[in-house]
């Protein structure tokens, strides 16, 4: 499916086509150079700890773009266990979107959904998710560093992350 080039309100829309084109342009314009595979597309996404890797999939069967935005830090073996407890707990104050762990390949991922049926114009929203994604793994990376290298406890953690951010909100 193709979206059409107006807004709802008549205006042109500078994005156009797919979600993965919309995606496209929009990381072309801030990130660097995505590239597009069949309905999947890859990207390097910078945040404000570090680079994360994107990997977008279209549906269009459901219409339906999912994102993953993948954070490495390379989780020593032995720490799995306090990795998926932070993540758990994490994912129990989300509302959109949650982490994963994998586990044979050591990479955590924010993963998250986008219906865009009837859409006449997603860019804005295709913007605000991919926006989400870089901000919560941008969220959890020091909580995930601390975990994974430095053997703190999950919970603890995660209070002191939040308390630091609710600081310096």
């Amino acid at each position: 499916m193709s979206y059409s080039s107006e807004n709802q309100s008549g205006l042109d829309d500078p994005f156009a086509g797919t979600p993965l084109d919309i995606l496209q342009q929009l990381l072309s314009s801030e990130q660097g150079k995505p590239h597009c595979e069949g309905a999947d597309l890859f990207a390097p996404v910078r945040g404000g700890w570090s680079e994360y890797t994107l990997h977008a999939h279209w549906d269009e069967d459901s219409e339906t773009l999912h994102l993953l935005c993948g954070i490495s830090v390379g989780i020593p073996s032995d720490r799995a266990s306090a990795i998926y407890e932070l993540l758990g707990r994490a994912n129990e104050n989300m509302w959109l979107g949650n982490f994963i762990y994998n586990q044979q390949s050591g990479r955590v991922q924010f993963r998250c959904s986008l219906l865009l049926r009837d859409d006449v114009s997603p860019a804005s929203k295709i913007d605000e998710i991919l926006h989400l994604a870089i901000e919560e793994s941008d969220r959890l990376y020091p909580s995930l560093l601390q975990v994974a290298w430095a053997g703190d406890e999950p919970k603890k953690v995660l209070q002191r992350n939040e308390a630091t951010a609710i600081g310096t909100a």
